[in-house]
């Protein structure tokens, strides 16, 4: 839900289209970025131009995607692009990090490997243009899969291609979650009758005449079908010349043959029976093999190969794989024998006795732990051969133990293996729990939930039922986690403590739910026998629920004493709280209490503490409230590239809770021109079914807002008023913040009772702990009665708490206010006022809206001049950038750069290519050079 396109089905503009013109498409993309112009510097609100592209292409198998994808890698490499290439393969599949390892060319060295190869793709980009090509994409490794989707989410500040080929329709929810997240996907249709006719010319030398014309029909357009039959009809004699420049079928028809398979078994036939061996152990191989790894599989010596080797060369079935197109590989790698297609492979397994096949696996597993190959590789082989010894358990185990922390959803699936041959608690458990990990939420369930039925072991349920509550809880599932909790708590001889925890549980699941009265009403009784009994866990656990509560009443600093409060208490094990979200909350509460400058320094600390419990999972929610941090203080480029970040992390972890931080990002996104791009946040949030967090209706004040800039204005209207009827569900807190929009609303759309109302209401509230939106009271309540005053007095006030937001809308009202009495000059300076801090943040929706209302009233802007807002240089960059500029300065790379500010690289890297947008420059270099003013 960032400002990539939203997840969908194939491109719209490639449908119908010929191969040709998708051909011309796809290049065309790549074009754009390998041998674009440099980027324009961009004005504040321009949504980023995107630095580089995703394109996926699919189609069944032999439909030519290699092919095509081939020939624009090596287009791309000519003109000045680092290509790399990587493939995934059937029997590397539970092999961790192996496609993004083979792309990058090794990332042993780095702690996480999928950040390791993140960082030497952004640090390729850095030096220019770079084309990753992934072939066969539905064999890649889950881990790979997690790191490709990372790419295709950076392409919009990156001059990074990513180029994904592989079969249509996959089967894996992990390949299908990359192809619905880059920026184009195209099918590739089959050769018409003239391609298919314009081939056989280029293989036969003449054009096809009519019988050979009939006869290429049942290949249906599928050059694999059709290179292959025209290769077997030559091979036979059956064409021959019939004229010139025209060739036919000669001798009786051919038999017309049943598909592809049914051609490619009989050209895997016709090579031979010694060479079909050899073609067989390559395709239990599994990879590339040298001729002593086919001999050794074999039981012969190199020499005694050499002479099938030849023979399936000459066949065209196979052939010595190179360097190709990929930049990583020395042209000193020994060369190894792959098929030219994977169907060859899959029918040559087919031929083969089962019997035979399942010993050459069984070889295969031998040699391989021999030469050190991965565990993973040893066990596929193994599962293969269909013997669940104790060899293929001990396997599965160290394949376990190899993908590690950092590669949980191949470990989940490794895991899932070891399930079918070994029982045990044990295996289940750490399924469930790399499931959670890898953001598998429902798989995660549905695992747990089925072990927990037939163990009979009270510590295994107990550690399965944790994990469907946290999964429930985490896919924001609240009903459901309700029911489970329930159910749990009808459990005969339930542990006191284990009461306590899930009573701790269930009242934070109700304030997530927005049950702010029944969680209160809860929280109390539990909070005192938690004391009582000195249970710390759970009192640390109901301490964070009763602080959202009282931030949610607009006691923000109610809320800061509680956290102190649980700062004093020593949990049992320091791990509780890394499953705990009580580090997130502290600076949103600074915020609202203290202002912009100490939030900011506490997000840094809850960052820091973050890093060093571990808690990457907290990492979005991070993300989400530095991004509300920097709205308030107006600095929205970093408030869109940290609600992007986050909502790309949360995406990542499988996370439900992300209705706050959408309808901030939306907000964003009307308020700076973009109101399509908002409109789709919005409709991807409801398709998903979130509920909304804390039950704040952000999406719908987004709503509102994307009316209101479209003009709709009777819409507005009904909207405001439905909003306004139920925001004392939301709490006081969520009326402040969107109280200046409602009334606005409602006084455009010449409704002032419900303005009247919101004042009303507003002026009800407490705003003793909240200085940063104490200006709302005036400013709403000088809406409704149009005094001047009083809003003149809500912009100072908002001015100096450094509310960015609110103080603009303010002057905005205030220039509205002296218009409507005839106060021009108030009214035009209050104008210039206002458009001057909107063009600051990006929002021109909101100039040109504050225009039109004073244009109505017969008021225009003075000069511009003197309040033109830097829209490049470096003056433009916001303080974020500006901390990330002196680092690049001080010549420390991205990763370095998180490490210092405590963040994601990726998050550095935004602001990296937001920096050199803004600077009219192309590299890290270049920034070092420029000469900064002093203020800068």
């Amino acid at each position: 839900m960032s400002d990539r396109p939203p997840p969908r089905g194939f491109d719209a503009a490639a449908g119908g289209l010929s191969r040709d013109r998708i051909a011309e498409m796809v290049q065309g993309w790549v074009d754009g970025v390998v041998a674009g112009p440099p980027p324009a510097v961009p004005r504040p609100g321009d949504r980023p131009l995107r630095r580089g592209v995703s394109v996926s292409i699919e189609a069944p198998p032999g439909m030519g995607k290699s092919h095509l994808a081939w020939s624009v890698a090596e287009r791309a490499r000519d003109l000045g692009a680092r290509v790399v290439t990587a493939r995934g393969r059937e029997r590397l599949s539970r092999s961790s990090f192996g496609v993004v390892d083979e792309l990058v060319g090794g990332t042993a060295a780095a702690r996480d490997p999928g950040d390791g190869a993140f960082e030497q793709i952004d640090a390729w980009t850095a030096q220019g243009p770079v084309l990753c090509w992934v072939d066969d994409l539905h064999w890649a490794d889950s881990a790979s899969l997690t790191v490709l989707r990372r790419l295709a989410w950076a392409g919009r500040d990156l001059p990074l291609v990513l180029l994904l080929t592989g079969r249509a329709a996959p089967s894996r929810e992990a390949v299908s979650l990359v192809t619905r997240s880059v920026d184009h996907r195209v099918d590739l249709p089959p050769m018409t009758d003239m391609a298919v006719e314009a081939l056989a010319r280029d293989q036969l030398g003449g054009w096809p005449g009519p019988r050979l014309r009939r006869h290429l029909q049942r290949c249906r357009g599928n050059p694999l079908f059709v290179t292959d039959v025209l290769a077997g009809l030559t091979t036979s004699g059956r064409v021959g010349s019939v004229g010139r420049d025209r060739v036919d079928l000669i001798g009786p028809p051919p038999s017309a043959g049943a598909g592809l398979q049914t051609q490619l078994d009989d050209h895997l036939r016709q090579v031979g029976e010694t060479p079909r061996e050899l073609l067989a152990a390559l395709a239990a191989w599994g990879t590339p093999a040298s001729t002593q790894e086919l001999a050794d599989l074999l039981y012969v010596t190199p020499p005694a190969i050499h002479t099938a080797v030849e023979a399936a060369l000459a066949s065209g079935v196979v052939q010595w794989s190179d360097v190709g197109v990929n930049d990583n590989v020395s042209a000193g790698t020994d060369p190894r024998l792959q098929f030219v297609h994977d169907l060859y492979a899959e029918r040559a397994l087919a031929l083969l006795d089962p019997t035979v096949l399942r010993s050459t696996h069984r070889r295969a597993a031998t040699l391989r732990a021999t030469a050190g190959y991965g565990p993973a590789v040893v066990a596929g082989h193994l599962m293969l051969a269909g013997d669940p010894d104790e060899g293929l358990v001990t396997a599965l185990r160290a394949a376990v133990v190899q993908a590690g922390e950092w590669a949980p959803a191949v470990r989940a699936e490794l895991l899932g293996d070891l399930q079918s041959v070994a029982t045990g608690d044990e295996v289940a458990v750490d399924q469930a729990h790399a499931l959670y990990a890898s953001g598998q939420q429902e798989r995660a369930v549905e695992v747990a939930a089925r072990h927990l039925a037939v163990t009979t072991d009270r510590g295994t349920a107990a550690t399965l039922q944790t994990v469907v509550l946290r999964a429930l809880v985490n896919r924001a599932d609240t009903a459901a986690a309700g029911r489970a909790i329930d159910r749990t708590l009808t459990v005969a001889g339930l542990p006191d403590g284990v009461r306590r925890q899930l009573g701790q549980l269930r009242c934070w699941v109700r304030v997530l739910a927005g049950e702010r009265t029944r969680a209160r009403a809860e929280l109390g009784p539990l909070l005192e026998q938690a004391v009582a009994t000195g249970d710390v866990d759970v009192e640390f656990g109901l301490l964070t629920s009763l602080a959202i509560l009282e931030y949610l009443d607009a006691r923000p600093r109610d809320a800061l004493q509680l956290v102190a409060r649980q700062s004093g208490l020593t949990l049992s094990d320091p791990a509780v709280e890394s499953r705990m979200t009580a580090l997130i909350w502290p600076p949103l509460f600074q915020l609202y209490a203290d202002g912009v400058d100490t939030a900011t320094r506490g997000s840094l600390e809850a960052r820091r503490a973050g890093a060093a419990l571990g808690a990457r999972w907290l990492e979005p929610f991070h993300s989400f409230v530095a991004a509300g941090i920097s709205t308030t203080a107006g600095d929205w480029d970093d408030a869109t590239v940290e609600g992007d970040i986050g909502l790309e992390r949360a995406e990542e972890i499988g996370t439900g809770w992300i209705s706050l931080a959408v309808g901030e990002r939306a907000v964003l996104d009307v308020r700076r021109g973009h109101r399509e791009q908002a409109a789709r946040r919005l409709t991807d949030l409801g398709a998903a079914g979130f509920p909304w967090q804390f039950g704040s209706p952000d999406p719908a004040l987004a709503q509102l807002l994307i009316l209101e800039a479209g003009g709709a204005s009777a819409e507005a209207g009904a909207a405001a008023r439905e909003l306004w009827s139920t925001a004392g569900v939301a709490g006081p807190l969520w009326m402040l913040r969107a109280a200046p929009d409602v009334a606005r609303v409602a006084l455009t759309g010449w409704d002032p009772e419900l303005a009247q109302r919101v004042a009303d209401d507003v002026a009800r509230l407490s705003v003793d702990q909240t200085p940063i939106l104490a200006p709302v009271v005036d400013l709403v309540g000088g809406m409704a009665d149009g005094s001047v005053d009083r809003l003149q007095a809500a912009a100072a006030a908002a001015e100096a708490v450094r509310n960015a937001p609110l103080a603009a809308a303010a002057h905005e009202e205030v220039a509205v206010a002296a218009g409507a009495v005839g106060a021009s000059d108030i009214a035009r300076t209050a104008l210039d006022l206002a458009v001057t801090a909107y063009r600051a943040m990006g929002a021109c929706t909101d100039v040109d809206r504050a225009a039109a209302r004073l244009r109505a009233l017969g008021v225009r802007r003075g000069s511009r001049a003197a309040r033109r807002v830097q829209t490049g240089g470096p003056a433009s960059l916001t303080e974020t950038e500006r901390r990330v500029m002196a680092l690049v300065r001080d010549g420390l790379t991205n990763p370095e750069i998180a490490a210092r500010l405590f963040v994601s690289p990726r998050t550095v890297q935004t602001h990296v290519s937001h920096i050199l947008a803004k600077l009219g420059v192309r590299s890290r270099v270049e920034v070092a050079r420029i000469d900064l003013p002093e203020d800068v």
